[in-house]
């Protein structure tokens, strides 16, 4: 068997944003063959029975506890990209995650308080800085329970946020390439069934919410205009839970508990890895554009992106569109010297409630006719898996399903996709 390509993802997460029952969740949901899955996952049979045993006790309910954090820097986990048909095996390509203990992210002001020569003489540590300078793409987890926190105004978090992704945005920007580029970059967050539609402050909260929480942050806010600046790629926002409603947060300890009887219901735990290699790949076809392009490609290629852009910005309607549509009306019929009368407020809740009707349907057409594509789209891959005969065949397959799987959960999450310091 040839080697397949590897990819190196490096995950920031600090200590309990759920680093490692991240990966053994989505270890578990790629593990083994669904209807509309292309390659399955595998791995090395003692990591297969480690991510195994991390996840029975995430979801056992007869544990009090989820496990404990991972202790200091453990070897990557290795996984390896396979499917099986007639004609044979193929492993079109290999991802490594490096698992840690998240204090290590700041080992000299954080809760370890180590001196300077301690840091260079750590061999855990050099091994965690040499893989973060050599990643492929990068994942930084965001605790949703710290979200969660900090929403409700929580004083200790105020700063917390803003801090901790300045802290990983200026090692993802030692790694430009020679373009000017930087590597692709996910944000995921964490235990999303903590914070999907709980109502703060009278309003539920969204991924649209989170996304203006995040754009709010000056060095993060600052670090996506300068990707837009760029032309890099823009950056992901992806919601993700491995335990769905098992999971959920006690209001009077503070803390996430288990609920025994509550289903399992993994949320989006596969969305992190599909959109890796589309990613990448566009990354480093960004590098050979670059170095190949003539002046008027040039001026071809930022047109399509500005009609991206414009697309984007349409599809985003959906998340925002509520709030601020009764008062546009209103202050059009001010406009117009109409005023605020019982009757003209009345005559704007009616409005408000026909367009967002006539939206409504729109966008259940879309969604409808997009998940209709989506059904086509999966059954041609089917059919193309049996007829696959070559790695290349199977990489380029798998490529498209990715890509196909994205669309359908950016169509979900308009919100999901972050650029030019706004979501897109």
């Amino acid at each position: 068997m040839v080697e397949p390509t590897t990819i190196r993802v490096m995950v920031f997460g600090e200590a309990g944003a759920g680093k490692t029952v991240y990966l053994a969740g989505m270890f578990r949901q790629l593990s083994v063959a669904r209807p509309d899955s292309i390659i399955t996952l595998h791995t090395r049979e003692v990591d297969r029975l480690k991510l195994n045993r991390i996840y029975t006790d995430v979801v056992n309910p007869r544990l009090h506890d989820f496990p404990a954090t991972t202790t200091w820097v453990a070897d990557p986990w290795h996984f390896t990209c396979q499917f099986t048909n007639q004609h044979g095996t193929f492993y079109p390509m290999a991802v490594e995650y490096l698992d840690y203990d998240g204090r290590m992210l700041d080992p000299i002001h954080g809760e370890l308080e180590m001196s300077d020569d301690d840091v260079d003489a750590d061999p855990g540590l050099q091994q965690l800085y040499a893989y973060r300078d050599r990643a492929d793409a990068y994942l930084i987890l965001i605790d949703g329970l710290k979200l969660l926190r900090m929403l409700c105004g929580a004083p200790e978090l105020e700063h917390w946020l803003e801090n901790y992704l300045g802290q990983q945005l200026q090692v993802i920007e030692r790694r430009q390439d020679h373009t000017g580029r930087r590597p692709p970059l996910h944000l995921v967050i964490t235990k999303w069934d903590l914070l999907d539609g709980r109502v703060i402050d009278g309003e539920p909260v969204t991924l649209d919410t989170i996304a203006q929480l995040l754009t709010r942050q000056g060095i993060f806010a600052d670090h996506l205009e300068r990707r837009f600046h760029d032309k890099d790629r823009p950056v992901r926002l992806i919601p993700v839970s491995v335990t769905g409603p098992f999971a959920a947060f006690d209001e009077q300890t503070g803390r996430v508990v288990k609920v025994p009887g509550q289903p399992v219901i993994p949320c989006n735990v596969d969305i992190p890895f599909a959109a890796l290699l589309p990613d990448i790949l566009r990354w480093r076809l960004d590098q050979m554009v670059t170095d190949l392009r003539s002046p008027a490609d040039e001026r071809t290629v930022e047109r399509l992106r500005r009609s991206a852009l414009l697309l984007r910005s349409a599809r985003g309607l959906t998340d925002s569109v509520r709030s601020p549509l009764g008062g546009w009306i209103t202050r059009k019929l001010l406009a117009r010297g109409v005023g605020t009368s019982a009757s003209a407020r009345t005559a704007t809740a009616e409005i408000t409630k026909g367009l967002l009707d006539q939206l409504g349907v729109y966008f259940d057409n879309r969604e409808r006719l997009a998940r209709e594509r989506l059904a086509t789209v999966e059954e041609e891959h089917r059919r193309r898996l049996q007829a696959i005969t070559t790695e290349r065949e199977a990489f380029a397959l798998m490529v498209e399903s990715y890509i196909a799987h994205l669309d359908d959960f950016e169509d979900r999450h308009p919100g999901s996709v972050l650029t030019a310091g706004v979501p897109a």
